[in-house]
């Protein structure tokens, strides 16, 4: 993961010779050296990780070594430069030539180590580019080893078999064309398993006398693939071997071409590989089938576009004692004293099969010793974790075949507490920590969003919800894997979570969460110079802790080279001065109750991410806020007030800003958004109605904001003052729309239902007054996600060309509504009808709606039936 580190670095320097070059001064060209000596070991680290041999692997390994060391070294010598010379301008002039002596010294040695070590990497390149190239692998000859599948164990397979008769049911189904059939499921889970159980049925027997398995694996050869098939299906000769791929592939499709098969993929990594593969599988129309386990969805969604794929569930409470009791007692009952403990054991393996396979292992050395059991059930993520050669053999398979940069952001799972985080959150701080390279065509948010989308296929990550556009909202580790996360991550050295038994030494560690007693750490640590990440999370986001000035001070005073500090779980009672001091900060989280932001916060030059949450209604910032060219992210959850941009930087950083919410209104002036042109995410919230009637230019400027996707308009109700109309030009690529307290006339429905790419509109607290809303044909076409909270509508009219896309409705206090459009009765995609605290009339349409609704199965396959909520029940 070397490489990693290298990456940060490396950005982290061309940032600074872009936007701070002045701070540099005497170094300017030792700094600019490092930067072409950085990239220069990026590719070398690259290389060298796919590289496990040769005459001079000794030396190469060694000149790993040496850069990982230096990569460190060197950050900290230009953090230290950067840091002390953005301090000078409060000293004298004497201190500052004594303090920036040793640092400009520092920064130079380093430099000379650094040119050292640049030369043996170019001696390696030199005999690398002299004899032949790398290779990811050796080439298999004539009776090699070929890739072999995991032992799959036959006997107490538990909780498989609902599963198994879903499956088979798939595979026997009337049609005679080629099906593909994907078992979807995350390390461990049990996917081989339950393949295998299927391929042994006894009906799967009869319907598919020829059969086949193939393990394909990763890393596999699409020879290997085919050869393992044709040894199953006919008897074959040594010949076979030395035939080249597209030679099998017709021999495969000749064997098959007149007979009704079964063909099992077990462990396929990419679409490409199945490409590859499927072109030795005939479609004869004889009923044939394939059978294929993966750990990415996408890939079993790219197999069989018309079909979703077969995820398997985690077990239930009782088939995990099962499996345990089996494992740990094979045929015989656990003894009576001992089931209790059992039971709470298997339910903390939170239905892994893989995690109790390992406890067991535990326990059968001792299976009668209750006070064994006991020690067990009290830690069972230490036992999961010791037993390595188990677990990292499975999980460890899918971590060790990440990316380094992949790897780095799937381990800081282990930093967040157990449950879901938000997506943006997890983003922003990955993007501060440096893990997302830059990407100039999507963007690093975009980049980043990829990268948890590969985590989530490869099974690694789990999906809490999702967006309406079907992208993650927000997510989660399994607590198996968030253990095997903190455990690989001390060995990497990459973070330490602190708790009441280690508040001493840091050792090397850069990053550190504190998930409980933050305050009595605060309070007892002196120094924390090498960190460079300082988290804490409250298992109650509603409640917050209150830091005394004097601990904020210790603790900012300590902790004097942070990039990240995510302390949103505790109070600032007051703006601390020592703050303005953390120039290298990247992303800034916090609680407060003061009602203004100081000028000083410019001096944090390298902020990405400013999230503030107060007690207060309003927060003022100054025009010094413009000076942090590199923000992306102003996040509040009041009334914010923006100055206007001073006219001498205007354009500077001008294309980094991506989030503005909650401004003022009087803050969207054509200025701002001069200044804000790329904005995806705009909150507004404040007497707009008011603003509005004294001729302001709010709407024309918000068209402007071509790039806008997201936008939140809140009319403070105090203002007793709605919106008088919605402009006719409304920003044209909106995705997502909020408006609340608005009072518009639903007339102007019409504007809204033209926005051609609107998937979600959310409409609260009297967004729209009326008694009768009645869209124009044809209108929200894309719209998949609509939520209306009080109004006094009584009569709502749609025909069946409106709403084709509508995914889910939810009706909240609606008391004067007399019912829903039966129209969306014929909506393919509709799936979930929520109804909270409405009328009668409304609760007895929306069960006549979901009467009418197709059940699963009546349209074609994919269709899915309704899902009607109704709250509270007994209405």
């Amino acid at each position: 993961m070397a490489d990693a580190a290298v990456e940060f670095l490396l950005q982290n320097v061309k940032e600074l010779l872009v936007y701070n070059v002045e701070l540099l001064g005497d170094v300017k060209k030792e700094v600019e050296a490092l930067r072409d000596d950085l990239e220069v070991f990026q590719g070398f680290l690259e290389d060298s990780a796919d590289y496990h041999g040769g005459s001079n692997h000794n030396e190469q390994q060694a000149i790993v070594r040496k850069i990982r060391s230096i990569v460190n070294r060197a950050e900290d010598a230009i953090d230290n430069f950067v840091v002390e010379k953005s301090r000078n301008a409060d000293r004298n002039v004497f201190s500052r030539a004594a303090h920036m002596v040793d640092h400009l010294t520092s920064v130079r040695g380093i430099a000379g180590e650094v040119r050292s070590i640049r030369s043996s990497v170019d001696k390696i390149n030199a005999q690398k580019g002299s004899s032949a190239r790398f290779s990811d692998r050796d080439v298999r000859g004539n009776g090699g080893v070929e890739n072999q599948p995991p032992v799959v164990e036959e006997d107490n397979v538990v909780g498989f078999d609902e599963e198994a008769e879903k499956v088979i049911s798939l595979l026997r189904e009337d049609s005679e064309e080629l099906e593909v059939i994907g078992i979807v499921g995350m390390a461990g889970l049990g996917k081989t398993t339950l393949a295998n159980k299927i391929y042994k049925d006894d009906t799967v027997d009869y319907e598919f006398i020829h059969r086949a398995w193939a393990f394909v694996s990763k890393d596999c050869r699409i020879e290997d693939v085919f050869i393992s098939i044709l040894k199953q299906l006919t008897d074959t000769t040594e010949a076979i071997y030395k035939e080249s791929s597209t030679e099998l592939a017709k021999k495969v499709r000749e064997c098959l071409m007149q007979k009704k098969y079964l063909i099992v993929l077990d462990d396929v990594w990419t679409h490409d590989t199945l490409d590859t593969l499927r072109i030795a599988f005939p479609n004869n129309k004889k009923h044939s089938r394939i059978l294929l386990t993966t750990r990415k969805r996408f890939v079993a969604e790219y197999a069989n576009v018309n079909r979703p794929p077969h995820d398997l569930k985690f077990l239930t409470k009782g088939e995990s004692w099962e499996l345990l009791e089996k494992k740990v007692f094979g045929k015989t009952k656990c003894p009576q004293d001992l089931t209790y403990l059992g039971e709470t054991i298997a339910e903390k393996c939170g239905g892994l099969p893989l995690a109790i396979v390992v406890i067991a292992g535990t326990l059968l050395p001792k299976r009668n010793i209750k006070d064994w059991w006991d020690q067990v059930a009290q830690g069972v993520d230490d036992f999961i974790v010791k037993d390595e050669r188990k677990f990292l053999e499975v999980v460890g398979r899918s971590y060790n075949s990440l990316p380094p940069n992949l790897k780095w952001c799937f381990l800081y799972f282990g930093l967040i507490p157990r449950g879901p985080i938000p997506v943006w959150k997890l983003i922003r701080l990955w993007l501060a920590e440096g893990f997302i390279k830059y990407d100039s065509r999507s963007g690093v948010e975009n980049a980043a969003a990829v990268l948890l989308d590969e985590l989530v296929d490869r099974n690694l990550v789990m999906a809490t919800s999702w967006k309406s556009n079907g992208r993650v909202k927000s997510c989660r580790v399994h607590d198996t894997l968030r253990i095997f996360c903190k455990e690989e991550a001390e060995t990497q050295n990459l973070y330490h979570e602190i708790d009441m038994s280690n508040f001493g030494s840091l050792g090397n560690y850069r990053r550190i969460c504190v998930n409980s007693n933050a305050v009595q750490y605060i309070s007892s640590k002196s120094s924390g110079e090498q960190v460079r990440t300082f988290l804490t999370f409250n298992p109650d986001p509603t409640e917050k802790i209150t830091l005394e000035p004097t601990d904020l001070t210790k603790m900012l005073k300590a902790f004097k080279r942070l990039r990240v500090l995510e302390v949103s779980s505790i109070k600032f009672t007051r703006f601390p001065k020592e703050l303005r001091q953390l120039v290298l900060l990247r992303y800034l989280a916090f609680s407060c109750n003061f009602k203004s932001i100081p000028a000083s916060i410019s001096s944090l030059w390298n902020l990405q991410t400013l999230i503030i949450l107060t007690s207060n209604s309003t927060l003022e910032v100054h025009e010094d806020i413009w000076k942090l060219f590199q923000l992306r992210h102003l996040q509040t959850n009041s009334t914010t007030k923006l100055p206007s941009p001073p006219a001498s930087n205007k354009d500077k950083g001008r294309e980094n800003m991506q989030t503005l919410s909650t401004i003022s209104p009087e803050s969207c002036t054509e200025a701002v958004f001069s200044r804000t042109p790329n904005i995806k995410k705009l909150g507004v919230r404040g007497k707009v109605g008011i603003l509005l009637e004294n001729g302001s230019k709010f709407m024309e400027n918000l068209v402007k904001l071509e790039n806008l996707v997201n936008l939140k308009i809140i009319n403070d109700v105090t203002s007793h003052s709605a919106i008088p109309r919605l402009s006719r030009k409304f920003p044209k690529n909106l995705r997502k729309l909020t408006l609340s307290g608005s009072s518009l006339s639903w007339d102007d429905m019409s504007i809204l239902g033209d926005l051609v790419f609107l998937e979600v509109l959310k409409l609260k607290d009297n967004a729209f007054r009326g008694d009768v809303w009645k869209p124009k044909s044809a209108s929200f076409g894309c719209l998949r996600v609509l939520f209306i909270d009080r109004t006094n509508l009584v009569k709502w009219d749609a025909s069946d060309k409106q709403y084709s896309s509508l995914i889910r409705l939810v009706l909240r206090n609606c008391n004067d509504l007399t019912g829903i459009p039966s129209c969306l009765a014929g909506a393919t995609s509709f799936q979930n009808l929520e109804i909270y605290c409405c009328s009668k009339s409304v609760i007895a349409s929306a069960r006549e709606l979901h009467m009418k609704t197709p059940k699963q199965g009546q349209v074609n396959k994919s269709s899915k039936s309704l899902k009607l909520t109704v709250y509270p029940p007994d209405m």
